[in-house]
């Protein structure tokens, strides 16, 4: 199974709601012409923040609140001619069809890399959101050592954002609640066990963490390669020129009227991101595999952050025998749920530390996330929930997680 495809699993769209007061909407987004599933293809309501995206397997499961059922589904991918219904017309296991979108570069005014970026630069505040605004989503956390998958995380946060005319300020998070397997210690990716990964993922959107690498502010060289469409508006798609960064390609996607960034893909292209670990001689550390995505969703005549997910894929070996010690992967999977302004929202919730997520294990909730629907649209992948329930249901370990929260010295661990 590719990379990328080790973990599917569709997104969310509301926060704790009851499910009597919603309508369910789930089933495959697939190209109309070769019937291949589409990944992350957004389905939302339009001019709400409210949505979801389909998961490697082109499935989505979305609960749409009664209050919005006059409102009207749009289902978009890059690349294909989007689709609107009715919300009130949604059906369970539908198959949904889009049309690959023929689009000829003559078709728009082509314009010079250089100033494609300075438009980009010139236009933020114009289209993304100025001022404190919140974010409610759901983020999860997944660890695979060689090829079994080890421990799970999931929370539910409220993410403030200060806005896009404050880029060198951080998004702050609280927490609603959060849920964790059994622990999973690894003797050599300590990185990925002591630092907070939520964090760590928000950073992973360049438009609002300008020191992303490679950027989109036009400081690493890109090349145009063409143009297509999104939310049936004709888009740049600009690559990063791989020979000047450290193995990782970036592909962008630009408004060519407003210039604004809708989503951006990163994946390795090169397998010598290696470095040495914890200044041990005999250990070091290369990634394999990577893939990084994120995106925006339009509400209101602003683009707010949609969804991002980060797949990293590292070989830890000896650097002269060339033994390798073992593999690991670190899945992270971050979707907005909805967005508002109201900072009622935090005043009830502590703020998320610093350190790891996994040693902020609230106590399990169980009544909290029976009603919380993104466990019931994020169905964990059967190859994951195998590995991760040999011996003990997820849900004792929930429990047993829970209560030894704040207690290191009691937690239980699992060693390679």
């Amino acid at each position: 199974m590719p990379f990328h495809s080790q973990i599917a699993f569709a997104a969310l769209l509301a926060i704790a709601t009851p499910s009597f007061a919603q309508t369910h909407f789930s089933g495959t987004v697939v190209d109309s012409t070769t019937g291949e599933p589409l990944h992350y293809a957004t389905v939302s309501l339009i001019g709400r923040a409210i949505g979801t995206v389909t998961n490697i397997d082109g499935s989505f499961d979305l609960h749409i609140p009664a209050s919005n059922l006059s409102d009207t589904l749009m289902i978009s991918m890059i690349g294909y001619s989007r689709l609107k219904m009715p919300a009130s017309t949604s059906v369970v296991n539908q198959t949904i069809r889009l049309k690959p979108q023929a689009f000829q570069l003559e078709e728009v005014v082509i314009v010079s890399v250089d100033e494609i970026f300075k438009k980009i630069k010139a236009h933020i505040e114009n289209n993304y959101p100025v001022g404190t605004h919140y974010m409610e989503a759901f983020y999860r956390e997944i660890k695979k050592h060689n090829d079994d998958y080890k421990s799970l995380l999931e929370a539910a946060v409220v993410i403030e954002d200060k806005g896009y005319n404050h880029l060198k300020t951080g998004e702050d998070a609280f927490v609603r609640e959060i849920r964790g397997s059994s622990r999973f210690v690894n003797q050599y990716a300590d990185f990925w066990q002591t630092h907070n990964l939520l964090r760590e993922t928000l950073g992973l959107n360049a438009v609002r963490h300008p020191t992303a690498v490679p950027g989109v502010y036009g400081k690493f060289p890109y090349k145009l390669r063409g143009t297509s469409k999104l939310f049936d508006r004709p888009v740049y798609i600009l690559a990063s020129d791989t020979s000047n960064n450290e193995g990782w390609l970036r592909t962008i996607y630009v408004d060519t009227e407003t210039y604004a960034i809708y989503r951006s893909e990163e994946q390795v292209v090169r397998r010598n991101i290696t470095w040495q670990v914890d200044n041990r001689d005999s250990v070091h550390e290369r990634i394999i595999n990577g893939l990084s995505v994120f995106d925006f969703r339009p509400v209101n005549g602003k683009l707010y952050l949609n969804h991002i997910r980060h797949d990293v894929e590292a070989e830890y070996y000896h650097p002269v025998t060339k033994k390798i010690y073992q593999r690991f992967t670190i899945i992270n999977e971050l979707v907005v749920t909805d967005v508002h302004r109201d900072d009622r929202s935090i005043k009830q919730l502590a703020p998320i530390k610093n350190n790891a997520l996994e040693q902020q294990v609230t106590p399990y909730n169980e009544k909290f996330w029976a009603s919380y629907n993104a466990i019931r649209q994020t169905p964990v992948e059967v190859e994951v929930m195998n590995d991760l329930t040999k011996g003990t249901s997820l849900r004792d370990q929930f429990i047993r997680s829970g209560s030894e929260s704040g207690n290191p010295s009691t937690r239980k661990k699992r060693r390679p």
